[in-house]
């Protein structure tokens, strides 16, 4: 620790290090992981984090405009500019495209109308308690609640008059579900509220069976039948047994990582780490391998299978991923708008005959077309 108490160096069980550099505030200014990279953050004249910067360049920021009640938040590739009422709630927001979305509250500061950016209202009413009682969306569709004494959601119904019938336990827990159509789902818990048995119409009955430190033991469902499961004193799954007796089985290094992994036949395959925690090479029972490589903000950039093909990956200047390049040449090629949505893909599996992706959207980001 420096002198004012904040932690500046942490070493892990394999000897990685991490170290963290603070201000004379006390505020994480850097850190330094086991790699070497460095995570940068700055802060305004009040103390609000207001940058970051990954040990790659890629930059994030927050601004904050007290006279005109705005935060603008973005990166290097777009921006949303976030308008503050006076007790400090939002009540819009103007997104990178420059479409803009709004938000009503009653006398209380309780949320009660949404508008989208193609102008779709969604609506809350609510009861005295503030409960919302009916949630119209702007399609005309609605959904109302009903609550019992206690406060809890008794039912729901939708605008066809269908509706859902929930019922509890003495601890508040769900323990059943009507369904409209008469079919019912149930649960069941154990002394510690953990559940032990849930069935739903359709997909029948799935059981847990726990340890006294609370993991799961066993499981059995309609798909996969009887499964048990073992830990070592750590509480890392050490084996998982199937229903037909056949055991998969792990194995750690110092920081937890599953090194190796055996399957029912005993053939085992390798795991290499780097000391950020991510997997560098795989190995199968065959020698097979298959290696990664990332940047220093933790992206995959470059991948190698057992057969030496190359797949690499590259990212604009706000991180999001641009090309795709396998054995040398483009595979694809990404387009982004101002909102970050891919409105162009550039397909080039088929290098004589490259296909390209237009991709449009509604004022609200859904595919249109």
């Amino acid at each position: 620790c420096d002198d004012l108490g904040n932690i500046n160096r942490v070493q892990l069980p394999d000897g990685a290090t991490w170290e963290f550099t603070h201000d004379a505030m006390s505020r994480l200014r850097h850190t330094v992981d086991p790699s070497g990279g460095v995570w940068q953050r700055c802060y305004d004249q009040y103390g609000r984090l207001n940058e970051t910067t990954d040990p790659s360049g890629v930059r994030a920021y927050q601004h904050h405009n007290t006279q005109a009640q705005e935060i603008t938040i973005g990166d290097a590739h777009a921006s949303t500019t976030v308008t503050l009422d006076v007790w400090g709630r939002q009540i819009a927001a103007i997104l990178p495209d420059g479409s803009e979305t709004r938000v009503r509250y009653d006398r209380a500061g309780r949320p009660v109308e949404y508008t989208d950016p193609a102008g779709g209202s969604t609506r809350i009413e609510r009861d005295p308690a503030g409960r919302p009682v009916r949630i119209r969306r702007p399609s005309g569709a609605s959904l109302r609640y009903d609550y019992d004494q206690c406060g809890r959601v008794a039912g729901i119904r939708n605008e066809l008059g269908f509706r859902t019938t929930l019922t509890y336990n003495q601890d508040s827990q769900l323990i059943e579900e009507l369904w409209p159509t008469g079919e019912k789902g149930w649960t069941r818990y154990d002394p510690c509220g953990r559940v032990v048995a849930r069935f739903s119409p359709g997909a029948g009955s799935y059981r847990w069976v726990y340890d006294k430190t609370g993991r799961v033991i066993e499981t059995r469902d309609p798909r996969n039948g009887l499964r048990r499961f073992r830990y070592d004193p750590a509480g890392q799954l050490t084996a998982a047994v199937a229903g037909n007796g056949g055991v998969t089985r792990y194995t750690y290094d110092l920081n937890g990582r599953a090194v190796t992994v055996t399957d029912p036949l005993g053939a085992v395959s390798h795991h290499v780490f780097d000391p950020m925690d991510r997997c560098l090479s795989t190995t199968n029972a065959l020698g097979a391998t298959t290696t990664w490589g990332y940047d220093p903000a933790g992206r995959l950039i470059r991948s190698v299978d057992a057969d030496g093909h190359v797949v690499e990956t590259s990212y604009d200047q706000a991180g999001l991923e641009t090309t795709t390049i396998i054995d040398g040449a483009t595979f694809s090629h990404i387009t982004r708008n101002a909102a970050t949505r891919q409105v162009q893909v550039e397909d080039h599996s088929n290098p004589d005959h490259p296909v390209t992706h237009v991709l449009t959207y509604d004022p609200r980001g859904l595919l249109t077309q």
